[in-house]
């Protein structure tokens, strides 16, 4: 199983009726945007997308798509994983798979599946792992 880490270049992040996710107190519930550099087992650009379900207590559920482009092993094309996740005091935490068909190219045979943590601050690398299958 290989691995590597993410940087988030950019986040927004609103509840489900457009306002500003940082003014509105949880219980709440968000859809938030990313764009990030991989780097690792998986090397390119990636875009994602989550909705997010927070507790009073802050905590937080979570699912996403990431749209990758970029190479596996070599190979080059994108794909999509989806996630399933939770962020609690010990970070964010998620684990993903390859959704089935979404690869291009290179990638077109691409599944696996993995998982990211995230215990720093916004900007700080999150670590992955992520086992590729081809064929």
């Amino acid at each position: 199983m290989g691995g590597g880490t993410m940087t988030t270049l950019e986040w927004q992040e609103t509840t489900w009726d457009g306002k500003d996710a940082a003014d509105v107190p949880a219980p709440k519930t968000t859809v938030a945007s990313d764009a990030a550099t991989i780097t690792g087992e998986i090397e390119g650009e990636v875009a994602d997308r989550w909705l997010m379900s927070y507790a009073a207590d802050g905590t937080a559920q979570f699912v996403g798509l990431t749209h990758v482009t970029g190479a596996v092993a070599g190979r080059t094309g994108t794909f999509v994983l989806q996630h399933a996740g939770r962020f609690d005091a010990d970070g964010l935490h998620s684990d993903f798979t390859v959704v089935p068909g979404s690869g291009t190219g290179e990638l077109s045979d691409l599944t696996g599946a993995g998982s990211f943590v995230y215990t720093g601050p916004e900007g700080e690398l999150t670590r992955y792992t992520f086992e590729p299958r081809f064929g």
